[in-house]
This record gives structure tokens, sequence and C-alpha cells, in this order.
């Protein structure tokens, strides 16, 4: 049994029960949430991320080398450069920023992230074989006042209903905000005008969804077509595995059909104690040699660039100097365009993929429980270059910007 811990206000109502009984299920903690449960107690066995800037804050109190991570190509390098128990790569197939990765790692499934994390979460459980998914604090709606668990990330608004507009509304609890901002590094001059911005843009896209227990309650719209999205995905998941369970414990919070509504305290009567999950001698069956071809492919393709671009500032210097003439330069200029173009056309899309795969702590791909359980090649030595290449990366970026020279070795 899986229980993946999401940030709606059901998860912090339900916390002492997932304390008691934190070792009859597999937890999935999502970044927003992961902080909340170890605050109290509860060791996730996995931390799933997949946005892609801004939160390292949210692991600032966390030992992470205790947790094994999932996590996106493409989430900040501060993140990626977190020392974890292990961390395993969720490469989606939705955002271009996979495409390179994905064909490194002569990947054909069709996992996706849809913009949220709840999802990747749930699908993570799938690939990994658990038969019973239980969500909790997926609320997906406003909870009365509460929009998010409290001491969660986002936890400093809450929705009310304004009898005299006659309509919901989104109110910031400032003093909370402003001191959820200033932990993330946000100056005191930007934190109000940031604070009033986002509870706008939330009351621009308050809507309403059907309750678990069928009333109207408020929500955004994002989280209306999140509703949809669990839907559909819950039809094709068990569509592909007909003893699925899926369960839904976020009491009132919005009805996502193919869930069961049963509440935790119910759904833990039949669960029994289990053994928690060492992944810590799992490597994944990479092709290294694929990969290295392909970054050695990419650097040359870079150089040749980067000596192109150069050409052409060392003619506007010998312009300057009265060494070549304007003709001479547009002559060379000619020749030279086309071949930057075609460079640039071939790799518009490489480099930027090659950097955010060159972000990964280690290259593991999930795979079913038994998968993880035999696979025994260890990907350290990629990750290590993967780094130092990185470095390389960033430095041949300043180069080009100051047209000053790169040395390919």
């Amino acid at each position: 049994t899986a229980l993946i811990a999401c940030a709606g206000p059901s998860l912090k109502e339900n916390i002492e029960i997932i304390k008691k009984n934190q070792d009859k299920f597999v937890i999935f903690a999502l970044n927003p949430t992961a902080r909340l449960l170890i605050e109290n107690e509860i060791n996730p066995d996995f931390i799933v991320i997949i946005e892609n800037f801004g939160n390292i804050h949210q692991f600032s109190s966390i030992d992470t080398k205790k947790y094994y991570f999932i996590q996106e190509g493409f989430v900040e390098p501060k993140i990626s450069n977190l020392e974890t128990r292990k961390t395993f790569n969720y490469i989606s197939k939705d955002n271009f920023l996979n495409n390179w990765i994905r064909e490194c790692l002569n990947l054909n499934d069709d996992i996706k992230s849809l913009g949220t994390v709840s999802y990747s979460a749930l699908i993570s459980a799938y690939i990994m074989g658990f038969d019973k998914i239980i969500l909790i604090g997926q609320n997906l709606a406003y909870d009365g006042a509460k929009c998010y668990s409290t001491n969660c990330h986002f936890g400093e608004i809450e929705c009310i209903y304004d009898e005299k507009e006659k309509k919901y509304k989104i109110i910031a609890k400032e003093e909370e905000f402003l001191k959820a901002l200033k932990e993330r590094d946000i100056l005191d001059e930007h934190a109000k005008n940031i604070m009033k911005k986002y509870v706008d843009e939330l009351n621009k896209n308050i809507c309403t969804v059907k309750s678990q227990d069928g009333k109207d309650i408020p929500t955004k719209n994002d989280y209306a077509i999140f509703i949809n999205i669990f839907e559909q995905t819950a039809n094709n998941l068990k569509a592909q595995k007909p003893n699925l369970k899926l369960i839904n414990s976020s009491n009132r919070g919005a009805q996502i059909n193919g869930f069961e509504n049963i509440s935790l305290d119910e759904v833990i009567k039949g669960l029994e104690k289990i053994e928690k999950l060492n992944l810590d001698n799992y490597q994944a069956n990479i092709n290294k040699e694929l990969i290295i071809q392909k970054i050695r492919k990419l650097i040359h393709k870079n150089h040749l660039f980067h000596l192109e671009m150069c050409k052409i500032s060392e003619n506007e210097k010998k312009v300057n100097e009265g060494i070549m003439t304007i003709e001479e330069f547009f002559e060379e200029f000619y020749n030279i365009i086309p071949k930057i173009t075609e460079l640039k056309e071939q790799h518009q899309f490489d480099y930027l993929e090659l950097f955010y795969l060159l972000q990964l702590k280690k290259d593991y791909k999930l795979k079913t429980i038994e998968d993880i359980k035999k696979t025994e090649e260890n990907m350290k030595n990629l990750a290590k270059s993967a780094r130092l290449f990185n470095s390389r990366a960033v430095a041949y970026y300043k180069h080009l910007r100051n047209c000053e020279s790169f040395v390919l070795e």
C-alpha cells in the first residue's frame, strides 16, 4: 500500500493517524509536505518534486541524506545538488527539456507530469507496482477557510465567503505570508507586492466544483483541471490493472471519480505492518556509452558554434583596427552565417536539455519494485562526470558571451 501525502488541509487533520500507522504503508511526500511530515516524526519513504525553481527553502531544516528523492529532470540545480539517500529521476515525456535525456536513456515509456507533483507521485507508485494507492491531503478545493495544511507550503492563505459581495475570496494571513516569503529570501520591500499579486491572481481564478458530499465548494481553475486529470488517470490505470485499488481519504475535499472515498481511519483497519523498502543497493541499467557519445557530440557542436562566433568577433576587431575593410568583413560574415545557422538549428534545444540533464545527481530510472531490488549497476561515475561537465558548460557560456577562447578538452 502506498500513501501519497498531498498539501491539502486533510493532511494535517490526519497527521496523528499517519504517525501511528506509518509502518503500514510506503509514504510518498510531495515537496511541500515533506517538512510537515518530518516535523511530526513521520519518515517519508520518498520525497517527490517536479518544480523547476524556488523550492530549496522547503528542505532547509531537513537532513536530505536520510531520504529517497524522486525528481523531474529539470528541477532547479540547488535541489539536484542536495545529498540524498538516493535520487530516482522521473523523466516525463511531456516537457521538451526531457527529450534529449529520454533519447540518451532510451526511454520509450509514456509517463507525464501534467503540471502537478501529486500526479507524478501517483504514477511513481503505480510504476513501482503498488496494488493500493491512498491519497491524503488531495482536497483540490478550499476546505472552509483553509487552503493548505498548516505549516505547509503556501499555508499562509485562506478562503472566505464575502457576505457583502456574495462570493468567495482568497485573503492572505499577512504576518505568516510575509514570514514565509522572508524564508524564501524575498526582500521586505518586495514581499507585500508579491503577496498582493499572488492573492489577486488567485481571486481571478476561483470557481466551484462538487465536493464528496455533492455540494458546491470553491476551488481554483487549475485544481478543477487536476480533478479531471486524476479522474481520467484513474480510468486509464484501472483499465491496465483491474485489481488496482485507488482510495481518496482527503475528507471534505473535491469529488474525484474513480477513487473510493474512504476515511484513513477505515482504510487502516484493513492494513498490516509492512517491511519498508531498502533501495540503497539499487542501480539502474543505463547505457553509459551511449550517453557519453551524445555528450561528446554535443560538446563538439558547441565548440564549432563557438569558433564560428569568435571568427565574427575577430573580424570586428580587424575592422576597428583598420586591418579589414567593411566589404571584406561582410564577405566573411555571409560565409560564416550559414554555418552558425545550421549548427544552431541542429541543437537549438539540445544544449538546454543537456544543461538540465547534467544537474541530475544520479541517473536512476524508476522500475518495478522487483526490478529495483535486482538491478546492480552503479551510476556514480556518470554522475561525477556529469557534474564536472556542467561546470565546463557554464564556463563555456561565459566564454561565448565574452568572446574569449574556449578549449575543447
